[in-house]
């Protein structure tokens, strides 16, 4: 799934009190740099997840990281897959009609 695209760059919704002066604008520069290495690295966990997925190893690489790292890593894992399909859901709703989604739907049947 392309977790990271040009999309990702549309703004953010954050509340932010904007008062001009150098405090703010460092802070929002920062806010902004930290917002994009999240995304960035949010991406790169989807890629990687999704060749685990492919190889049938996933659950039991997050299972051995977790224990040696001490950090549960499923869970954010199962929220961004989560997160993922609300995305496309949305995406691919507003792409298209309702007479093209039923062709999708019948074209996906074929291929499984």
């Amino acid at each position: 799934m392309p977790c990271y695209d040009p999309r990702d760059h549309e703004p953010q919704k954050r509340q932010i009190i904007h008062v001009e002066n150098p405090i703010n604008s460092k802070l929002e520069q920062l806010l902004n740099k930290t917002i994009d290495e999240n995304k960035k690295l949010m991406g790169a966990m989807c890629a990687i997840d999704n060749e685990l997925l492919s190889r049938g190893i996933a659950e039991s690489v997050y299972a051995d990281a977790q224990r040696n790292g001490l950090i549960e890593i499923l869970s954010i894992v199962q929220q961004h897959r989560g997160d993922d399909e609300v995305r496309l859901q949305k995406d691919i709703m507003s792409r298209y009609s309702k007479h093209e989604l039923k062709i999708i739907k019948k074209l996906i049947k074929q291929t499984n």
